[in-house]
This record gives structure tokens, C-alpha cells and sequence, in this order.
């Protein structure tokens, strides 16, 4: 069974709750019985269903929506100095957490895949969430979009892995301490926090010093600053490097990719063995998303067969290549 409530999260209050990253902490954590509160700038679907669950979320904010007996405030970057529920905090000597920080306490005692990378990160943390879900392993997930099946962002899973998407824009992926780690790019982005490619490096390099002993970085072959990483991590101890890509020295190697409609047929070369399965969105970024997901369960013991089949259960995250609708023979995709 997953573990309970983080000490000091009983009942934490979010400022911007209904943020991507924000609600699905407090999803979870509402689903594990903490007594959840927090404020939005605007009303939403989010908030909503985070009432369902019930939390107290309230729209706009000011210092009284932050209840004297919070055991914490949970912050994201975003969020300003000057804003009032967190002076409102300070007066009251509330713990601030950040958002990072209480994402890492919701992995603690799991086994923890975080999925990095400069793009690709909410697809492939949605394929992986869904793919153990439909194994019936009961993950836990925190991801940066709805996924079309279940239509939330995050849930609390009584299995023992935990799913996370892990955002370098402003170094929080280096709180977490994950057995399995995916890097599917290295690119020069979020010119706020990182002045060059060497800043960029260093922080992954650090994100991946965390994956825990005996752990493993599944890791692009193809992606230059991928290989790049893979380079400069090598030699770290006690760390399994596992290569994807269409690139000959992969140690998952992608065979070939067949469009097929709105699908793609992929095969790799997994263990001396051609494994071939079908990835229900369309696309080879989307190919190569899938095999990195097939690598990182792999990777935490489950058969690779039933992992691959599983992943074509995986529809899509909303707002990526959604079908909108059809008439007269044409397709209409968002």
C-alpha cells in the first residue's frame, strides 16, 4: 500500500492551486485523506473537481482565505513575494513548501520514475500512468495535462510506483530521488533561469546524481544534448545508463516505425529480441516517447511484452493532437 500523509502536509493550503503542477499534488494528497484547502486566480473545471475531492478552494486572494491552523503553505515559482495569503503566512509562521518539495515528500517510499527532458515530458509520463494502470499495478501520477481517459492530471495509486514529470525550468527536478529516470532532450530553454548550454548540463547532471543507488537513466541515443548528458554521467557509480533510439549502438533500439492512420506500428530491438506493438497516437516523436516509457518499466522489472502491448491503451493527453471531430471524410485535429 502507498504510503499516507507527509508529515506537515495535513492540511496544507496551495496559493494558485489550480495550477497544472499545483492541483495534481493537492489531488493526491486530498486523496489520501489530507484536509486540503488553497486559492485560484480564476474559477475552473480544476477547481471544481478538486471540491469533488473535498477541498476548499477559493477564487481570488486575500489573506483570509489562509485557515490559522494550515500546517503548511505550498508555493509554486509563480507565485510572487508580495502575495497575500503568503505574508498572510509569515505573520502566522506557517511553513512554506514549495512545490517541488511536496511532490518529492508524495514519492517517498515509492518507486519513483521521474520523466525529464526539455519537451515530450507530459506525453510520456501519460503513457507510462496509463500503460501500469491498464496492468492494474495502481500507480500514483503527477503529470502536466489531463489524460483523455481518466480526465485528470493525478491520482493516488495503492501500488507501489509513482510517475512524475519532472520540470527543469527552474531546477525543482532536482528534488527528487527517483529509481528509474528518463532524459528524452537537452535543449537550450527557459533563458529566466539558465544563461547557456553549460547551465543546462549542470542542472541535469545534478538531476541525475539523484537517481537513487542501483538506480537507472534511461536516456536518449539520438537527441545531441542527450548524448551529451550521457557523456558526462558515464562514469557515475552505482548508475545503469540505458540507451533508445534509432541510433545503431541504442541499447533499445528502434527498428522501425510504420504510420499507420492516426497510429504508428513501432518495432525495437530489446534484449537480442525484435519486440513490435502499436502506439496509438500518431507520429515518430511520439514512437520514440513510447520506447522510452517501454525502457523505464523494463527498467523497474516489468516484462517488456506486457508493458509494450499496454502502451497502446494510451490515447493522448488533452490539448496534444486532439481529434476535435469529423465531416465529410476530413479530420479536424487541435
Amino acid at each position: 500500500m502507498a504510503p499516507g500523509i507527509p508529515a506537515a502536509m495535513e492540511r496544507p493550503h496551495f496559493i494558485g492551486i489550480g495550477g497544472a503542477g499545483m492541483s495534481g499534488i493537492a489531488k493526491i494528497l486530498a486523496q489520501r485523506g489530507a484536509k486540503v484547502a488553497g486559492s485560484d486566480a480564476k474559477e475552473s473545471a480544476t477547481a471544481e473537481s478538486l471540491r469533488a475531492l473535498g477541498a476548499t478552494v477559493h477564487i481570488g486572494h486575500a489573506a483570509a482565505h489562509l485557515a490559522d491552523d494550515a500546517s503548511c503553505v505550498v508555493v509554486s515559482s509563480a507565485i510572487r513575494a508580495d502575495n497575500p495569503e503568503l505574508l498572510r503566512a509569515g505573520e502566522l509562521g506557517v511553513p512554506v513548501v514549495h512545490r517541488s518539495d511536496a511532490l518529492a515528500s508524495l514519492m517517498n517510499g515509492l518507486r519513483a520514475i521521474a520523466v525529464a527532458g526539455t519537451h515530450g515530458k507530459t506525453t510520456t509520463t501519460s503513457m507510462l500512468a496509463v500503460a501500469l494502470s491498464s496492468l492494474s499495478l495502481g500507480p500514483s501520477y503527477a503529470i502536466g495535462g489531463d489524460l483523455e481517459g481518466p480526465g485528470t492530471n493525478a491520482t493516488h495509486g495503492e501500488g507501489n510506483i509513482f510517475v512524475a514529470e519532472a520540470d527543469e525550468s527552474d531546477r525543482s527536478f532536482q528534488k527528487y530521488d527517483p529509481e528509474v529516470a528518463i532524459v528524452l532532450n537537452v535543449e537550450l530553454d527557459h533563458h529566466a533561469n539558465y544563461a547557456s548550454m553549460d547551465e543546462i548540463y549542470d542542472s541535469f547532471e545534478t538531476f541525475v546524481g539523484k537517481i537513487v543507488p542501483g538506480g537507472t537513466l534511461v536516456i536518449s541515443a539520438d537527441q545531441p544534448g542527450a548524448v551529451e548528458l550521457t557523456r558526462r554521467v558515464r562514469d557515475l557509480s552505482d548508475l545503469k545508463v540505458v540507451t533508445y533510439g534509432s541510433a545503431e549502438d541504442a541499447d533499445v533500439r528502434v527498428h522501425k516505425v510504420t504510420p499507420r492512420g492516426l497510429t504508428s506500428e513501432v518495432t525495437v530491438l530489446l534484449n537480442g529480441k525484435f519486440l513490435t506493438f502499436t502506439v496509438s497516437v500518431p507520429g515518430a516523436h511520439y514512437a520514440h516517447n513510447a520506447v522510452a516509457a517501454l525502457a523505464a518499466g523494463v527498467a523497474l522489472g516489468i516484462p517488456a511484452h506486457n508493458l509494450a502491448s499496454a502502451l497502446g491503451s494510451y490515447t493522448g493527453v488533452k490539448r496534444r493532437l486532439q481529434l476535435k471531430g469529423e465531416a465529410a471524410g476530413v479530420q479536424v485535429i487541435d
